[in-house]
């Protein structure tokens, strides 16, 4: 699905991505792609690809110039956060934690090299809302979704997982929308007052993107709260032999990363109380 191919001369090409589709042409140095996006509530399990198609009349296309032979659609995070709201507000006490599973809707690229973008698209259709004020807010990707909480496991006569620890790959529910990208996020409480969580923005652009068994997964987004009021934003990279990476964020590999950006807004969005 995400590999590198190369296109037989005039014939598009489809992939089906869980309702949405994105098509590609190659006429010697020219390139023709199209997008056909979907909501979610139209999503279905259809996942597949590439495969000889032509695209509906009506289809928007995009024109491109590029050398090369091979071509590859590859899954990305939207450089814009996604927006997502807790299903019941949370409280954090000073010392707890929680755990969220979302699953995140991709950019996808058609790709010569990974500095060699033909066209992009998100597949899903998704709003945009703006946050914060014109200092410190951001306009973010609004999901419809909602986040439910998950608590550590304390196995019977035992002690809590542990919170550092990379979640087995297979112990991982996966969305069957195998085009969406599952996201596990922490977040924990460090300071000395109490954190309520109505909604959170998920930075992701410096995030990887890994394959397990047709799964897509992310680096798992650590945040804590600090007493000022900050949140700390730490990227714990995948190390399992079991993913496969297959794009790597803007700034890969980073470990920690203290949020400047929009902290009047993330504050707004977590609802930080002192």
């Amino acid at each position: 699905m995400w590999n590198h191919f190369e296109p037989r001369e005039g014939q598009w090409y489809r992939w089906s991505l869980n309702g949405a589709f994105a098509y590609i042409q190659k006429k010697d140095e020219e390139w023709r792609a199209g997008f056909i996006r979907t909501g979610y509530a139209e999503m279905t399990a259809d996942f597949r690809g590439p495969e000889e198609a032509d695209p509906p009349d009506d289809m928007e296309t995009v024109f491109s110039i590029g050398k090369g032979k091979r071509i590859a659609l590859r899954p990305y995070l939207s450089d814009k956060p996604y927006l997502v709201s807790v299903q019941n507000s949370i409280r954090l006490l000073p010392g707890a934690e929680t755990r969220f599973d979302v699953t995140l809707p991709p950019v996808v690229r058609f790709e010569i090299t990974k500095d060699e973008t033909l066209a992009e698209a998100m597949p899903l259709r998704l709003s945009e809302t703006w946050f914060g004020d014109t200092m410190s807010g951001t306009l973010c990707v609004s999901l419809p979704t909602s986040l439910v909480p998950r608590v550590r496991n304390t196995p019977a006569g035992g002690e809590p997982e542990n919170s550092e620890a990379e979640q087995d790959p297979e112990s991982i529910l996966f969305s069957d929308a195998l085009s969406l990208i599952h996201c596990e996020m922490v977040v924990r409480n460090i300071s000395k007052v109490p954190m309520d969580l109505d909604h959170l923005a998920i930075y992701t652009d410096i995030l990887n993107v890994y394959e397990y068994k047709d799964h897509l997964i992310s680096d798992t987004v650590v945040m804590d709260g600090l007493s000022g009021g900050e949140l700390k934003m730490f990227v714990r990279t995948r190390s399992h032999p079991a993913y496969k990476k297959i794009t790597s964020g803007t700034r890969g590999g980073v470990g920690e990363v203290l949020i400047h950006r929009g902290v009047d807004f993330l504050k707004t969005l977590t609802a930080i109380q002192h």
